[in-house]
């Protein structure tokens, strides 16, 4: 019998935790990749700078696809970008009201699938996951 590799499993819990999050959303305001960054920022505080490279490190994509992301979030109005006084290069995310109103939302969809993923696991358990998981993240990190 083979042996079962723990980043597959790992890599499926995300493929149907993604698709969960893209049925869970009630209309088209924004998609799942959307969502996530939008919680992000909206986790932030309103003075801390967030720029496109910190989206790329914190959700390990390319910078071709944040740009994208980061487009089409301004399309929408959800964020603005604009060049820093110190570096025009460099341009600060700003979230605009139309995304701030969003927070509950984003903030639903993503505790909706927390609690389908916890569903019958004891806290201990939980607690050892979550502990075991971020010592997983830090090992990718540094080996990457």
């Amino acid at each position: 019998m083979q042996e079962s590799k723990l980043g597959l499993k790992i890599y499926y819990l995300t493929k149907l935790i993604r698709k969960q999050i893209e049925q869970n959303r009630n209309d088209t305001k924004f998609t799942g990749m959307q969502g996530q960054v939008l919680h992000y920022l909206l986790g932030q505080k309103d003075d801390c700078e967030i720029f496109q490279k910190d989206i790329e490190y914190e959700f390990q994509i390319k910078r071709s696809t944040a740009t994208e992301l980061l487009q089409s979030l301004e399309e929408k109005q959800y964020i603005k970008r604009i060049p820093t006084s110190y570096d025009a290069r460099l341009k600060r995310i700003y979230l605009l009201d139309k995304a701030k109103q969003l927070a509950p939302e984003v903030e639903g969809v993503l505790s909706d699938i927390d609690e389908t993923i916890m569903q019958n696991i004891e806290k201990q358990d939980l607690d050892t996951f979550v502990h075991v998981l971020d010592q997983m993240i830090d090992n990718m990190k540094k080996a990457g």
